[in-house]
C-alpha cells in the first residue's frame, strides 16, 4: 500500500480478503517489510499497564514496560472489544479482537490497520489526506474540503466529462518520492467505497467551497496552511510523528500548486479548473 510492504498474519480469511487488491504474490524472493502485523482472536483481551494519553472512543496508552510501545483499544458495553499494541517506530504490531463475534468481531481491526498505516507512512515521507483523488492525463488531482462540501461530486464530474478515474474517494495517501509528491489509492475510502491500487504524480491540490458562481484562485503558502492542515489525518498525540508529518506537508505545498475553487456542482466547475491546469501544464512544457 503506497509502496510500503505490509506483512499481515491472520487466520481470519475475510480480513485478509479486504486487502486482496493490494496483495503481492511472489515466491523465492526476499521482501523487506515496512510493517508487520500479527492478528489474534481471544476470548478475553487484557490491556498491559500504561498511562492513558487519549481517553476517547479509541483509548491510547503509553505502556509502562520501558519499551516505548503504545496500546490503543476500544471498549463496547464495558468490554474491551479489540486492541492494538505497536512499537515506537510503527513497524511491528499485534492486534487482538474478541472471539465472540456478537460484540464487533474482526471488523474493528480494520480501524486499527488504518491507524497503523497512517503512522507507519509518516516515517516514509507520507501522509493521508481527507479528500477525493482522481487521475487525469497521468497526473493526480486531489479535491479536499470539510465533509458534505462536494469532493465526491467534483470527482464524479471529472469522471463524466474529462475521463478521469478515481484513485481514492476519501482517504488517498501522498508520499514524497524523489522530491515529487505522489498520490496513491489506499484500501480505506470512507462511504465512497471507491479506490484502486494505482499511483500518479500530484498535479494540484484543490480546496473546495460551495458557491453560486464559479471562481478559482491560486493560494500562497500562508493562505494554504490554515485551510489545508485540518484536512490531513495528523498524529496530534505524538510530538515526533507530528514533526515528521509537518515536514512532509510543507514539502507537498512547496512543490504543488494549491487552488481555492468556489464552485457549483456542474460542468462549469470542471471547465474553470481544467482551463487553469491545462494552461499551467502548457506553460511548464514551454519553459522546459
Amino acid at each position: 500500500i503506497s509502496d510500503l510492504i505490509i506483512k499481515i498474519s491472520s487466520e481470519e480469511e475475510k480480513l485478509l480478503n479486504h486487502f486482496s487488491d493490494f496483495c503481492i504474490y511472489e515466491s523465492g524472493k526476499k521482501i523487506e517489510n515496512n510493517l508487520e502485523v500479527d492478528v489474534f482472536a481471544n476470548k478475553i483481551i487484557n490491556i498491559p499497564p500504561g498511562d492513558i494519553i487519549v481517553n476517547d472512543s479509541f483509548k491510547w496508552m503509553n505502556l509502562k514496560d520501558g519499551s516505548n510501545r503504545k496500546c490503543v483499544y476500544i471498549v463496547i458495553n464495558d468490554t474491551i472489544s479489540s486492541s492494538l499494541i505497536v512499537d515506537e517506530n510503527w513497524s511491528k504490531a499485534e492486534i487482538y479482537y474478541l472471539l465472540n463475534g456478537n460484540i464487533w468481531k474482526w471488523k474493528s481491526t480494520l480501524s486499527f490497520f488504518e491507524i497503523l498505516f497512517r503512522n507507519c507512512l509518516i516515517h516514509y515521507n507520507g501522509i493521508v489526506i481527507h479528500g477525493s483523488a482522481i487521475e487525469w492525463q497521468k497526473q493526480a488531482i486531489i479535491f479536499t474540503a470539510p465533509s458534505e462540501t462536494g469532493k465526491t461530486t467534483q470527482a464524479n464530474l471529472w469522471k463524466k466529462y474529462m475521463g478521469a478515474r478515481v484513485l481514492n474517494g476519501d482517504r488517498p495517501a501522498i508520499r514524497i518520492i524523489n522530491n515529487q509528491p505522489t498520490v496513491y489509492g489506499t484500501p480505506w475510502s470512507g462511504s465512497s467505497k471507491e479506490y484502486i491500487n494505482k499511483k500518479a504524480p500530484l498535479m494540484a491540490l484543490v480546496l473546495l467551497e460551495q458557491a453560486p458562481v464559479n471562481s478559482i484562485k491560486r493560494l500562497n503558502i500562508f493562505e494554504t496552511l490554515n485551510r489545508i492542515m485540518p484536512r490531513f489525518f495528523l498524529p496530534y498525540n505524538d510530538k515526533h510523528l507530528m514533526e515528521l508529518a509537518t515536514k512532509t506537508i510543507e514539502a507537498i505545498i512547496k512543490t504543488t500548486p494549491v487552488y481555492l475553487l468556489k464552485c457549483t456542482p456542474d460542468k462549469h466547475a470542471v471547465d474553470i479548473l481544467s482551463n487553469v491546469l491545462s494552461t499551467r501544464n502548457n506553460n511548464t512544457n514551454n519553459s522546459e
